[in-house]
């Protein structure tokens, strides 16, 4: 389950007289970012407009059932023109490997052995640009459940996270570094560096053969 969230700032000209801010939290099923926000914006500025919650109940409806809505000047969306797997490209890995390195081939390993993966940046914005990129280095899987791109360091969501399996979790908390108890592999963006847990050591050695994939990914990324 994805939930996309989109907070607005009410000005004068909405029919909110009594609100300074809302937030629009949609539950779905698929990963698709940019398809999502396109569809929340809609929702949000119909709210503004009216200040009746059900005008975004209509819409959301029109879109579950007929895979379309229109918004009149709030805009029409149309969910057959979001192919779900431009979602999955949307960023590149060559600007991953041209941060980490030959040390990108840590997070390569981890993925392909299915271990679980912290990523950390003290800004959202940077933590969610790289974390929704990592699972694209396991293509071949196009599995992007593994990923939890924003978790907080609070008991419910850590034990929904260790529930999970193997995973690709980001954290803006500092102290999810010293919790070896959620990761293998620590992958710390703002200072372009990699750990791995102590207890992870050994099943991720790195020999020739990853060396050798490692400078092939870096080559590839200067091209």
């Amino acid at each position: 389950m994805w939930y996309y969230i989109r907070t607005v700032e009410v000005t004068e000209s909405d029919n909110l007289p009594k609100v300074k801010f809302f937030s629009l939290v949609l539950a779905t099923k698929d990963f698709n970012p940019e398809k999502y926000e396109t569809f929340c914006k809609i929702l949000t500025r119909q709210y503004s407009k009216t200040g009746n919650p059900s005008s975004m109940l209509e819409s959301y409806l029109a879109v579950v059932t007929r895979g379309m809505c229109s918004g009149d000047e709030n805009g029409t969306f149309v969910s057959k023109e979001y192919d779900p797997r431009k979602a999955y490209i949307v960023g590149s890995i060559k600007d991953v490997i041209n941060t980490f390195g030959v040390e990108t081939i840590l997070i390569y390993t981890a993925l392909m052995l299915k271990k679980k993966v912290i990523v950390h940046h003290p800004k959202l914005i940077e933590l969610l640009s790289v974390a929704r990129i990592l699972p694209s280095l396991a293509w071949h899987r196009q599995n992007w459940n593994i990923l939890h791109p924003y978790v907080h360091l609070v008991d419910e969501e850590i034990e929904d996270l260790k529930s999970s399996g193997a995973y690709i979790a980001g954290f803006t908390d500092a102290a999810v570094e010293s919790r070896n108890d959620l990761y293998d592999l620590f992958v710390n963006i703002a200072d372009s560096e990699i750990a791995v847990a102590s207890h992870a050591k050994e099943s991720l050695a790195m020999g020739k053969l990853h060396k050798d994939i490692a400078m092939f990914m870096v080559q590839c990324a200067h091209c």
